[in-house]
């Protein structure tokens, strides 16, 4: 099975370190919805074609902003989505 590589932006990767601190049951969703999205876009070792930019709930206020091509996962921004 192929290697699913995870690329924060600078943003995206302070914000998930500040929801580890501040609170840790929204990282763990987080977690959880990326593993999702990996299993989804990854599964069964073939890749699922897709292009544009994405987003799912992580709660009422933020959302998890994404994009992905055959060999990463890129997480834009994990926190308020303005």
């Amino acid at each position: 099975m192929r290697k699913k590589n995870i690329i924060f932006s600078a943003e995206a990767w302070d914000d998930y370190m500040l929801w580890g601190k501040m609170d840790k049951r929204r990282k763990r969703k987080i977690n959880s919805i990326i593993e999702i999205i990996l299993n989804y876009f990854f599964s069964n070792g073939s890749v699922r074609k897709t292009t544009g930019i994405f987003s799912i709930s992580i709660d009422i206020q933020n959302r998890l902003v994404y994009s992905i091509d055959e060999s990463y996962l890129y997480i834009i921004s994990c926190r308020k989505h303005e």
